[in-house]
C-alpha cells in the first residue's frame, strides 16, 4: 500500500473572506499517517506527506505522477491519497 497525504490550514495567498483559516486539516493528516504506519504497518517510506505549503497544485500533481514510477507499487497495490483543506 502506498498513501499521499495532504493537508492545507494555510492559505497565505488567499483571502480570508472567501477562505476561512483551518485549524484541523494538517492535524487530520498527520492522524491519518499515524494511523497507517501504527495500525495497517505501512512502512514510513511508502508514504507521502505534504502540508500548508509543501502542498502546491504542481508538488500534488508531482506526487502522483510518481506513483507509477515506484518499484515498490506492484500492480493492483491500494494507494489511498487523502486530501484535507478548501475544496476550491
Amino acid at each position: 500500500m502506498h498513501a499521499l497525504i495532504i493537508g492545507i490550514d494555510d492559505y497565505k495567498h488567499c483571502n480570508p473572506e472567501d477562505f476561512p483559516v483551518l485549524t484541523g486539516a494538517k492535524a487530520d493528516g498527520e492522524r491519518v499517517k499515524e494511523y497507517l504506519e501504527d495500525k495497517l504497518l505501512v512502512p514510513p517510506r511508502q508514504i507521502r506527506t505534504l502540508f500548508d505549503s509543501a502542498a502546491t497544485k504542481d508538488k500534488i500533481v508531482e506526487e502522483i505522477q510518481s506513483l507509477r514510477h515506484r518499484i515498490s507499487v506492484a500492480p493492483q497495490a491500494p494507494i489511498i491519497i487523502f486530501y484535507a483543506g478548501h475544496s476550491a
